[in-house]
């Protein structure tokens, strides 16, 4: 083989072991992206809490996909929100003591990534008992406060809410939740008129800024008694800042700003093209020593 021949055979031989080092370098920096991404998706959650409203059913135990979550759960009791994987989940209430067996109540829920919901079993012996899953949105905007009813009490009709004269909930049906009301940091006094007996009831509230306040409804009757009255259950969290892609998430984490990967893109064909410069370039010194070497 002459000189020249040797010496194109030498450069083949580095040209592809440096693209072998490229293909290999590709490779590394896929899968970990891919791992990455992976583990983004692995940390999507939603949240769930779980209120008491139906007088009749007593003291229950909740069993969420077969596995007991609550225990002792009383009427006119609300969780703290709970982070659940997404997806859907098989939510069961039962009688204390009677396991998932005969649950009074069953039903699956359908659960989006970082949104938050309230599931609130409802209900009597006589009409049945239902589920019902209100979808919350905790975003804040400002340092102003949000406030939103659920109508919870059976039998009270439609009911509104107003303060100072100012209506903010209007003929708002059993069984369901109002708009977020946004009001200015302070101490209020609602009035809750109920259409039953159009008769008003004061709720005071003390709203901080920052925060979303659930204000639940629900009937209390008293021992010896077959008139009932309302009574209200109060709920305040840190609300989220209104940025863009923040969702529901009533536990957020700060979130940093967008960063352009580094390997990705012209910037990973430009590092490739360098590593592989580098490796011929110390092919070919390495090379170079050992033929000095051997002339000498």
């Amino acid at each position: 083989m002459s000189r020249i021949q040797h010496l194109f055979a030498g450069f083949g031989r580095r040209i592809l072991l440096a693209f072998g080092i490229s293909i290999l370098l590709v490779a590394f920096f896929a899968g970990t992206q891919a791992a990455q991404a992976t583990r983004a998706a692995d940390t999507s959650w939603s949240y769930v809490r779980v209120f008491h409203a139906s007088p009749d059913a007593g003291i229950v135990d909740v069993f969420m996909d077969g596995k007991q979550i609550l225990n002792n759960f009383q009427y006119g009791t609300l969780t703290g929100y709970t982070p659940v994987s997404t997806g859907s989940h098989k939510l069961q209430i039962g009688v204390i003591g009677s396991g998932t067996n005969a649950p009074i109540l069953s039903q699956t829920l359908s659960l989006r990534a970082n949104t938050a919901y309230t599931a609130v079993a409802l209900g009597t012996k006589s009409a049945g008992y239902t589920l019902q899953v209100f979808t919350d949105n905790n975003v804040i905007s400002g340092n102003l406060a949000k406030v939103r009813v659920y109508h919870l009490s059976p039998g009270t009709g439609v009911v509104n809410v107003n303060e100072g004269g100012n209506t903010f909930v209007h003929n708002l049906p059993y069984a369901q939740a109002s708009s977020y009301a946004s009001f200015s940091p302070g101490s209020y006094t609602f009035q809750l008129v109920a259409s039953q007996d159009n008769a008003s009831s004061p709720i005071s509230v003390q709203l901080k800024p920052w925060t979303v306040t659930s204000v639940f409804v629900i009937s209390f009757v008293k021992a010896g008694s077959a008139t009932s009255q309302l009574q209200f259950v109060q709920a305040q969290i840190v609300g989220m800042p209104g940025m863009p892609n923040t969702g529901s998430d009533p536990t957020p984490l700060p979130t940093a700003a967008p960063q352009q990967r580094l390997f990705s893109g012209p910037w990973m064909l430009l590092i490739l093209a360098g590593i592989s410069a580098c490796v011929v370039v110390g092919i070919n010194r390495q090379t170079r020593g050992k033929q000095l070497s051997s002339k000498r």
